[in-house]
């Protein structure tokens, strides 16, 4: 659950760490588990923090894209292909930071959401010499089709017990 004052808090102490190029301390209670194309993913205290690479640059609006295709999507209901379930995050808050950047129009912004517990779900596209297939897996591209997404692939999906999956960037 998200309690958006301290979220609030450490998502301003992750943009400002990145303002100053890392060269400070990473924020306290702040762990990198992962990263993008656009960004730099975070833990902290049950919730992910998304950051953009650039405050400079087109990697600021990949916050802006996610914010508005979860609002788009988060009225669907879960999807089922093959058997599969396919889920969403069910919150997600966007803070905007137009002090540490502004690039063409878009703000230094960061992503907070629940974290999401499973593991990647490498393997469910392979061909038959071991290698991702994302792009062509048929189950991927229904995904993709049903949520109104281009970037689904086997980084941007985490398994979970159930076998459910869940896109954890919705980007584009």
């Amino acid at each position: 659950m998200l309690t958006l004052c301290k979220e609030q808090v450490i998502a301003r102490k992750l943009i400002q760490w990145q303002a100053d190029e890392f060269v400070s301390r990473q924020p306290k209670g702040t762990k990198f588990i992962g990263e993008g194309a656009y960004r730099m993913v975070y833990r902290s205290e049950g919730n992910v923090y998304k950051i953009p690479y650039y405050l400079d640059g087109e990697s600021l609006s990949a916050n802006e894209y996610e914010y508005e295709n979860w609002h788009r999507i988060s009225k669907l209901e879960d999807f089922i292909i093959n058997g599969a379930r396919w889920s969403i995050p069910r919150s997600i808050q966007l803070f905007r930071f137009p002090e540490f950047g502004d690039f063409d129009g878009y703000h230094a912004s960061v992503i907070v959401m629940p974290f999401v517990p499973g593991q990647k779900a490498i393997g469910a596209c392979m061909d038959d010499c071991g290698v991702l297939e994302a792009w062509d897996c048929l189950e991927y591209d229904q995904a993709n089709t049903y949520y109104g997404l281009v970037d689904i692939s086997n980084d941007n999906v985490l398994l979970q017990e159930d076998g459910t999956r869940v896109l954890i960037d919705l980007q584009c």
